[in-house]
């Protein structure tokens, strides 16, 4: 059977597309200065929506955020969950799974975290 070109083609840019939020994320959470982090997160993110292969929104330009608000900001521990799968429902006709792995907590707050199967 063939592979499409076209098929090795989105792969490879989609690979690019996970690779570069990859690292925007690694990058943003090694910097020293939160403030401007953020706005190294926003300056990647709208190019990648604007011009990437893989865009979401491929030439939106549009892209808005509420200003920067320091106060907002927090660090959660994040401890092991049991592990459980959830399916939360899609466009299509099946769900999609996800499998819970760890708890984030802040103050008196906890966030699961998932894992998307797919």
């Amino acid at each position: 059977m063939a592979v499409r070109e076209d098929f090795v083609s989105e792969t490879l840019d989609l690979l690019d597309w996970k690779r570069r939020v990859f690292a925007l994320y690694a990058e943003v959470r090694a910097a020293a200065d939160p403030v401007r982090a953020w706005e190294r997160w926003r300056e990647v993110r709208a190019e990648l929506f604007l011009a990437h292969p893989q865009s979401p929104r491929p030439g939106f330009a549009d892209l808005s955020y509420d200003p920067y608000d320091l106060a907002l900001r927090f660090e959660a521990e994040v401890a092991a969950a049991e592990p459980q799968r959830r399916a939360i429902g899609s466009s299509g006709p099946e769900p999609v799974w996800f499998t819970r792995f760890a708890v984030a907590r802040f103050g008196a707050h906890e966030l699961e975290l998932f894992w998307l199967d797919a």
